[in-house]
């Protein structure tokens, strides 16, 4: 394995950390919901529709039991509906018009949050830099990361999904990680609800 400095290392913490915190800070501010809600929020109204509760839960990584009452508080708002899934044993999660809409909020708001910060880049340094991040998600995956979590605030239109180059997908795909992956949705329901 590689040697990094002990400060590339803490730097790369302390970046994680403050741009996970700017994000949520932002979103927070824009639509106010807590990250659990907003991460489900958007994967059902984007790459998720259809999903069982079961399968939320993983996404969110919460209890079954939380993610129901996580469900709940959504629905209560407006934001999702459930219905029978495709096993008629399942309970499916779809986000409704007004869902869709915060989803496209919060991604806008996200998108905008992370401009910022890289507009500290030449345009060179965003094209390594998108290079770097691809070959980082790859290891998060091989190291057991389930791609549908670290895809769970994900823009599938920006990542390259629909166009079969999303860098989680195809890592998943590398790595044999393909029932976890954001590809196999809409799911089967085939898990429960």
């Amino acid at each position: 394995m590689a040697h990094m400095s002990g400060q590339g290392v803490n730097m790369l913490g302390s970046f994680s950390l403050a741009v996970t915190d700017r994000i949520r800070d932002h979103i927070a501010a824009a639509i106010g919901m807590p990250g659990e809600e907003t991460s489900c929020l958007v994967a059902v109204a984007t790459f998720a529709k259809g999903v069982s509760i079961r399968q939320l839960a993983t996404l969110v990584g919460l209890s079954h039991s939380a993610t129901v009452r996580l469900v709940d508080r959504l629905e209560d708002r407006g934001l999702v509906r459930r219905s029978t899934g495709r096993d008629r044993r399942s309970v499916a999660v779809e986000a409704t018009s007004e869902g869709e809409a915060a989803a496209a909020r919060v991604l806008k708001t996200r998108a905008a949050a992370l401009a910022d910060i890289l507009s500290a880049l030449s345009e060179r340094e965003r094209d390594e830099l998108r290079a770097l991040h691809a070959k980082l998600l790859d290891r998060v995956i091989e190291l057991g990361s389930a791609p549908i979590r670290v895809c769970r605030l994900c823009d599938a239109q920006a990542c390259g999904y629909p166009d079969g180059i999303c860098p989680v997908t195809q890592a998943a795909d590398r790595h044999g990680a393909s029932g976890r992956r954001h590809g196999s949705y809409p799911p089967s329901h085939s898990s429960g609800d």
